[in-house]
């Protein structure tokens, strides 16, 4: 017959390369960031931890942010951070700044709550159900409309993701003024200003 083997005394996994994260690779780090967690706010702790790890910004940041104009408006388009898939919303309260921004010219800022939007797509589903199909809910997309923007002219269009009030990453777009597009990401860290 089969027999269930015996664990092995003291067996123990040891790491074979570095840990890439400095919160687990450091003690001392993983003690300053719980206390501020702690004192000051989940937020706080993940944009400076964000500043340290580049892939932990990546994956905090808005993705596929893409831009279209109609008659004079500008149309910004984007869907959750990558790390949203695995969180349920409960845990942290998300918001999305969305800035546009002709240098010299106006600059146009809003906040959009991802909670909002969310709960205002159910009620939709919930009270028209055959009217419209707005795709699967992990598949959601926001959008936001700024009016007097063309894309003759170059801009700059930032989508912040703000956990817990503060700015942790963000992606960004710049129109160089004939519907060519660049893409950019920057860490919460860049924007100490805001």
């Amino acid at each position: 017959g089969r027999s269930i083997p015996s664990p092995v005394e003291n067996h123990r996994p040891h790491q074979v390369l570095p840990a890439l994260n400095p919160y687990s690779s450091s003690r001392d780090l993983r003690l300053l960031l719980d206390l501020l967690a702690t004192k000051a706010g989940t937020g706080i702790a993940l944009r400076c931890l964000a500043g340290l790890e580049t892939d932990l910004a990546d994956s905090w940041a808005p993705t596929g942010v893409q831009l279209e104009t109609e008659e004079g408006t500008l149309v910004i388009y984007w869907k959750d951070p990558i790390v949203m898939s695995y969180m349920p919303s409960c845990v942290v309260k998300v918001h999305y700044g969305v800035e546009v921004e002709i240098p010299g010219y106006k600059t146009q800022t809003r906040i959009i709550s991802h909670e909002e939007v969310r709960f205002m797509k159910q009620t939709w589903r919930a009270n028209n159900p055959s009217a419209v199909e707005l795709g699967a809910d992990d598949d959601f997309i926001y959008h936001e409309h700024f009016s007097g923007f063309s894309v003759l002219y170059p801009c700059t269009v930032q989508v912040w993701t703000i956990v817990n009030g503060q700015l942790v990453s963000s992606a960004e777009r710049r129109i160089l003024g004939t519907e060519l597009f660049h893409d950019g990401l920057h860490t919460g860290s860049s924007h100490d200003g805001l």
